[in-house]
Formats: C-alpha cells, structure tokens, sequence
C-alpha cells in the first residue's frame, strides 16, 4: 500500500517536472500559449455575459468585422505590458531639467509632452514599433487558436495563410513562398526605420 502510494507520488511528480520542462524546453512556450489562449476563449464562451446582460450575442469569431477585431485586441492584450515596460522606461530616462526648462519658459502640459516627452522617445517609439510590426507579421499562434484565418479567410497573416497553403493543403513551395514573401516587406521597414533612428542619432 505504501509503496503504491509512492509510486503515485513519484509518477506525478514526473509529470509536473514534464509540464515545467514543456515550458521552458524548446517549443514549450508556444505550446503552453497556444493552451492558455484555448482555455481563455473556452471560459469566455462559457461566462456569456451578454446574454446576462440582456444583449444580443456578438458572433466574435463568426463575422468578419467582429473576427478581425477580436484578433487585433487579443494581440494588442499580449503586447501591451511589454511595451508599456519599454516606454516607461524611455520617459524614466527624459532629463527633469528639460520639463523644468520648459515650465520656466511657460509651456503648457501638451507642449511638454509634445516638444520634450515625445523628441526625447522616439528612438524607443520606433524601434518598438518594428518589434510590433515583426511580431504581428510573424504570430502564428494567437489567429490560428482563435479564427484559423476564417471566416472566408479574412483574418490570415503571412503565416496561417503559409500554414494553410503549404500544410493543409499540400502545396509545400507555394506555402514556403507566401512565408519568405514576408522578408522584403519587412527588411524595407526595417531599412527606413533603423535609418531614421541613425539620422536622428547623427544630428544629435
């Protein structure tokens, strides 16, 4: 009895340590996130809190408009602390001598953040803004737990359309060439981009 109970003991342990080792192994991250995001849209189905409300049920994932929208706001849900944390610590690094200078020369609260907060951030703001770029050009997993590019393929990115064409439907070099179609698009952002942030850095 005992050693059964150890055994037990010892065989879900060995599980757990599987589960941790699935999280930071390789892959385990999308797999976990990808499970999480499953078990979120479960448990918003089952909440239904418009009917609660007494309003009509919104087909999120069933119309187009509603399907894009929920796409966009999951991802927007996802980034934004990490984004927040980057520009939290860009106006942590503005000089307070610029916004007392500003305040002795009488400028207003919008003037502060208009010709010193935004100037002294815009290095942040873009590099942020290529990092969101890439991410969202790249994020496979948020469209295709949620919509899996329907309905009528209208939410796809780059990569669930590379996905659908290639795997699903067979055709390996088409699929491999909406998914390389990706790199000019985002090399020439890219270029413009690091450009203006190394022109700015110059004039400095």
């Amino acid at each position: 009895m005992h050693t059964q109970s150890r055994r037990q003991r010892l065989r879900v342990a060995r599980q757990a340590g599987n589960r941790r080792e699935n999280w930071t192994g390789p892959g385990g991250r999308r797999i976990d996130r990808i499970e999480h995001l499953e078990r979120v849209v479960a448990q918003l189905e089952r909440l239904r809190l418009c009917e609660k409300l007494g309003i009509d049920r919104v087909a999120w994932l069933g119309e187009t408009g509603w399907a894009r929208f929920s796409v966009i706001l999951v991802n927007v849900w996802i980034g934004a602390p990490f984004f927040m944390i980057m520009y939290l610590a860009a106006l942590k690094s503005v000089p307070e001598q610029l916004y007392e200078a500003a305040s002795i020369d009488g400028a207003t609260w919008w003037q502060r953040i208009w010709y010193v907060t935004l100037p002294m951030m815009r290095n942040i703001i873009a590099i942020t803004a290529l990092f969101s770029l890439i991410v969202t050009f790249a994020n496979f997993d948020i469209v295709r737990v949620l919509t899996k590019g329907d309905p009528l393929n209208t939410t796809h990115i780059f990569g669930t359309w590379a996905f659908r064409v290639g795997i699903e439907s067979g055709d390996i070099p088409l699929g491999a060439s909406v998914s390389l179609f990706m790199f000019p698009i985002l090399a020439i952002a890219a270029v413009f981009i690091l450009r203006d942030i190394n022109k700015r850095g110059n004039e400095a």
